[in-house]
């Protein structure tokens, strides 16, 4: 889908989800339980003008299931989510492209390295960020990823409540917010534009239903056009 995609609450989201709303089918009867979402943008690659993953992602979702209804039409029925960002110089190769499956979360792509950092266990949950944050600082692998790598973050969640669905404002973006001691940054400005690339997953086997894991892996290849 060719066009300059937007994030969340700034002033171009209004008019990518004009445009997506114009060329996004309606769901009309089809269903599905995960979305892989592939962005190309001319946007910054880094610093603070360069655009989250997750917060890319959430106009695309308030138009794919909230409007056309894809997914039953509630973002809390989907199952796994995968978004990839490119970074690109060619307007003709501006958008998104969207693709809606009914099956088991992909692979994660052959683009990913070594493992970086892993957490798993059971992530606090309303006691407040700090106890979130130093729950990612109590696990022995965890130090600073070096700057300049490009990174893919995996997060799988073992009960199926959460909604992976709310991208910009739910318990997943509190997650990725709180991943600062490994991804850079501070506290109040995380360096999460380095994630080029993130898969969420829900109802995954071993975890148990309060349990989650979160790998963050560093990106083999650089990031371009698809």
């Amino acid at each position: 889908m060719p066009d300059r995609a937007a994030t969340f609450a700034t002033a171009g989201e209004r008019p990518w989800k004009s445009v997506l709303y114009e060329r996004i089918l309606q769901a009309a009867g089809r269903t599905g339980n995960g979305v892989s979402l592939v962005f190309c943008t001319d946007a910054p690659a880094s610093g603070h003008h360069a655009p989250d993953i997750d917060n890319l992602c959430e106009p695309v979702l308030s138009v794919l299931v909230n409007a056309k209804g894809w997914c039953g039409g509630r973002r809390s029925l989907i199952r796994w989510l995968a978004a990839h960002k490119f970074y690109t110089r060619s307007a003709s190769v501006l958008g998104c492209h969207i693709r809606v499956f009914d099956c088991n979360p992909p692979l994660l792509p052959d683009f990913t390295g070594p493992i970086l950092y892993r957490a798993c266990g059971v992530l606090p949950q309303g006691k407040g960020e700090a106890d979130a944050i130093h729950w990612v600082k109590g696990n022995p692998e965890v130090a600073p990823v070096a700057p300049g790598k490009r990174l893919a973050v995996h997060v799988e969640f073992g009960g199926d409540t959460v909604n992976l669905g709310d991208v910009a404002t739910g318990r997943v973006k509190s997650l990725i917010d709180c991943l600062w001691p490994v991804l850079g940054g501070t506290r109040r400005a995380p360096a999460d534009w380095r994630i080029d690339f993130l898969q969420l997953e829900k109802g995954v086997a071993g975890l148990g239903v309060s349990g989650v894991r979160v790998t963050v892996r560093r990106i083999e290849a650089p990031s371009g056009t698809p």
